[in-house]
């Protein structure tokens, strides 16, 4: 038998491991939660573009809901 070692501390790494494992995936996870947000913007700053190409708004309206878009 070897001193310091024992069944359970290899369980403990392993233990040790997943939830290094998991707090990573919940950070990236995390991470790409807030990007959804922006995408979400930019298609709708897209559409504003369109409109305003289209001549369905003006440029008063564009700089007005462009300025609502960004906060």
């Amino acid at each position: 038998m070897m001193w310091g070692w024992n069944y359970y501390d290899g369980w403990a790494w392993i233990g040790m491991t997943a939830v290094i494992l998991l707090i990573v995936v919940f950070a990236i996870w995390t991470i790409g939660a807030f990007r959804r947000p922006r995408q979400e913007s930019d298609s709708a700053m897209a559409e504003l573009r369109r409109r305003l190409a289209a001549g369905e708004i003006n440029q008063e309206e564009f700089e007005k809901t462009k300025k609502v878009l960004q906060g």
